[in-house]
């Protein structure tokens, strides 16, 4: 197994393990898992969907420009 991936294998195992211990049931510990993953994510995601639509924004003001000329 390769170095990054077990760095990022085990630290999920443990936390899947973790949830897994406290419901006592491996669906609820992946729904669990999931949300997790998904909150640590959100700032990431949000500041991609801005700068797309800022890029969005940007490129519609230069098509009007393009047009104007």
């Amino acid at each position: 197994m390769s170095t990054i991936g077990y760095y990022i294998c085990v630290p999920f195992a443990w936390v899947l393990r973790t949830f897994y211990e406290l419901t006592g049931s491996y669906g609820w510990a992946l729904v669990l898992f999931t949300i997790v993953v998904k909150l640590i994510t959100l700032p990431f995601q949000m500041k991609s969907k801005k700068s797309m639509m800022r890029m969005n924004l940007f490129q519609i003001g230069r098509a009007s420009c393009r047009e104007r000329v």
